[in-house]
């Protein structure tokens, strides 16, 4: 015997189970995607080196780019280049706590080799940051 309300319904049927079915997505598939990263030197490089050294570094990081891929499959490449060189590291992501992880699994590691966490500001911006520089990726459009 079918409900009444689903006999008389059939479109709220067909939308409770739409409503259902998407809220079960994966909430780490809106990050999917290609971002642009802007370094800059944190606050003990300034307190180390001072402005003028803050200055030129920042100078140096302008002249660098950086890109971050991160794929469905949860895979991402990080590629750094500067100065007529390319480096890049790959790995695995996975989003935990509102923050994006990102462990390399590449030989060639960026940074220390370790996980790297970046902080979701909104959808489209994530970030790094601790004393020495910081990072802030933008996604770029689709």
């Amino acid at each position: 015997m079918v409900p009444t309300v689903l006999r008389k319904y059939p479109l709220f049927l067909c939308i409770a189970a739409i409503a259902t079915v998407s809220g079960c997505s994966d909430p780490a598939a809106k990050y999917v995607g290609s971002y642009t990263g802007k370094m800059q030197v944190g606050s003990t490089f300034k307190s180390k080196f001072g402005q003028q050294g803050v200055d030129q570094a920042n100078k140096l990081m302008n002249a660098a780019s950086c890109t971050l891929d991160l794929r469905k499959d949860k895979t991402y490449d990080v590629n750094l280049s500067a100065f007529g060189q390319t480096k890049t590291e790959s790995g695995t992501w996975k989003f935990v706590e509102n923050k994006i992880l990102l462990t390399p699994t590449s030989k060639e590691a960026i940074g220390d080799g370790k996980t790297t966490q970046l902080g979701v500001t909104e959808v489209g911006s994530l970030s790094s940051r601790d004393s020495r520089f910081s990072i802030t990726f933008t996604k770029s459009s689709s």
